[in-house]
């Protein structure tokens, strides 16, 4: 009976729009300031569609068998698809903020019809959505808060998805292989737009967004992020790199248009990415091409690979044609959250982070332009060097682990010949270089790959339960426990898998530049139920993986050391 309600609810939506007089109340999970909203009469047709989709997708959330773990797992999501209709509704939907780069109301709407109508269909049957998402184009919204505007992406999901595991994800800004990387084990996020959008804030804002409502509905690798993107998109990309250098593990650019003359800052900033390798794909046949760029960043040690396709303005041999290229790229490549040596430029305040350095600046502008090195060299020392603009200079946050130093010993840190800091390390330690009138501090504390590391823990805990009958390993024949955790300097783990997939089982632990640290893999598979011990007294404090695999199936654990 549940199941025939879930459906009717879903094909009374177009015959209920009309009836947009009728009294609908807010669920009890909906913030008191947006159903408050309820209360007003639809203004146009398209806020009566609103408020029909809003009554229809509460009772369907409300009628879910709230007990089943895949269900809590995909109420955030569904419920902040609700949240959307609730602050769009009344609204003005040809508002300033919508620009002509920017999907419609209406275009995000059936966006958001369409991956209600996915999960809440499924769910509502009893069906876990993740099996039908493998190998699937799904459509999704989003809400920009900055702009207090809907957006829309496509995601395209490996025929391999599995939810138990960590997936690497390719975001794509113009352009891309679409559904030619469902055979590989990326997930693709397309934030395609309808013209170019020459406001960059904006572009950033919506990439970041787009990332972090996908990490609700697909575990994602927080230290396996691309980005790529051809034309304007491939300059998106390196402007992404040098802007956010923490954002992504690599940058792939397609025929980018990314010259000296018309963008001089952004260039030369291109030296910055020593700590994200970059393929450029260009051709002298292009007029955007400049051998000049490659050559200036191979100078400046960053780590960039150049292919010559032969082709003229277009992405058809990296995008078409060769999409293992792509693929080969990516496979090599982790995000290093604490590399010892960072260069940064700080165009603006709101670029002022990148790894675990963040520059404040003396004076606020629309342009700083500042440049930095910070390099840990020596025992225990951290060295500042400025590169540009030093007089905007004022000083640094170092957001500090034992990834970075060792936090119990003193740590020396020198600008010049000078020594400004001296003393034991806190997860913040400050140095301040220059006084002034005005310090400007963003106040940037969590990380985008931190963040999203934070939603997959939530979301998709440790081993995730995939409720899928046709899987040769069902969920309650598997468990990866780890106790204590967090642990120092000795932890338990057990792994009790399927007895049908015999002995080859392993555990291995792994640091978050993908490093082995240990192998725990006993003699007998069978000694993995009864667990094994990790004696971590010579490894630093800081996040690991434990990762267990049997009969082709992996399971991962994050654990936490703390000294």
């Amino acid at each position: 009976m549940k199941n025939m309600m879930c459906f009717f609810l879903f094909i009374c939506v177009a015959f209920c729009m009309y009836g947009a007089a009728q009294t609908i109340t807010p669920s009890s999970w909906v913030p008191s300031n947006l159903g408050a909203k309820l209360s007003q009469n639809p203004v146009t047709g398209t806020d009566a569609q609103i408020r029909a989709l809003i009554d229809a997708y509460q009772k369907g959330i409300d009628t879910l068998d709230q007990g089943l773990d895949i269900v809590q797992r995909c109420l955030p999501s569904l419920k902040e698809n609700v949240f959307i209709l609730y602050r769009e509704y009344n609204q003005n939907h040809t508002r300033a903020n919508y620009e002509s780069p920017d999907f419609t109301v209406t275009e995000c709407l059936n966006y958001l019809q369409s991956d209600m109508d996915f999960y809440l269909s499924r769910l509502c049957n009893g069906v876990n959505p993740d099996i039908a998402a493998k190998g699937s184009y799904m459509p999704k919204a989003y809400w920009l808060p900055e702009w207090e505007i809907m957006g829309r992406y496509d995601a395209i999901i490996p025929n391999t998805y599995d939810a138990r595991a960590s997936w690497p994800l390719i975001l794509s800004t113009q352009d891309d292989p679409g559904m030619a990387l469902k055979p590989t084990p990326y997930i693709l996020a397309r934030c395609i737009k309808k013209g170019y959008q020459n406001n960059d804030t904006k572009e950033q804002a919506k990439n970041k967004a787009v990332l972090l409502d996908m990490a609700y509905d697909f575990n994602i690798n927080p230290l396996r992020l691309f980005a790529t993107g051809f034309s304007k998109g491939g300059h998106q990309s390196l402007k992404l790199g040098i802007r956010y250098p923490d954002w992504y593990a690599g940058i792939i650019a397609v025929h980018h248009d990314l010259i000296m003359e018309s963008f001089p800052v952004q260039w030369e900033a291109l030296m910055d990415l020593i700590n994200a390798p970059t393929l450029l794909v260009h051709s002298t046949m292009d007029g955007y091409f400049q051998d000049t760029t490659v050559k200036y960043m191979l100078q400046n040690g960053c780590p960039v690979h150049f292919i010559n396709d032969g082709h003229g303005h277009d992405a058809d041999w990296l995008f078409r044609q060769n999409v293992d290229t792509l693929v080969a790229f990516c496979d090599g490549v982790t995000l290093d959250p604490y590399p010892k040596k960072v260069r940064h430029t700080v165009e603006h305040k709101r670029y002022s982070r990148a790894y675990w350095t963040n520059m404040r600046a003396i004076m606020d502008e629309n342009l700083i332009n500042a440049q930095y090195e910070i390099e840990v060299t020596g025992d225990n020392i951290i060295e500042i060097r400025l590169l540009k603009n030093a007089a905007k200079i004022q000083g640094f946050d170092f957001y500090l682990n034992d990834q970075i130093v060792d936090m119990g010993r003193p740590v020396k840190i020198i600008y010049n010949t000078d020594t400004v800091f001296n003393g034991m390390p806190t997860f913040r330690t400050s140095v301040t270089l220059l006084t002034g009138p005005t310090t400007v501090h963003a106040n940037i504390v969590s990380l985008l790959w931190q963040q999203i590391d934070n939603i997959r823990i939530a979301t998709f805990g440790a081993s995730t339960q995939v409720q899928e009958t046709a899987s040769a390993w069902p969920h309650k024949e598997q468990a990866l426990f780890v106790s204590p955790n967090p642990f120092n300097p000795t932890t338990k783990i057990t792994f009790d898998y399927q007895k049908g997939l015999g002995s080859a089982a392993s555990i291995v632990i792994f640091d978050l530049q993908g490093r082995i640290v240990a192998n725990l893999t006993p003699s007998s598979g069978s000694c993995l139920k009864e667990g094994v011990v990790w004696n971590a007294a010579h490894s630093p404090s800081g996040v690991y993986f434990v990762q267990a695999k049997a009969g082709g199936v992996r399971l991962i654990k994050r654990v936490t050391l703390m000294k």
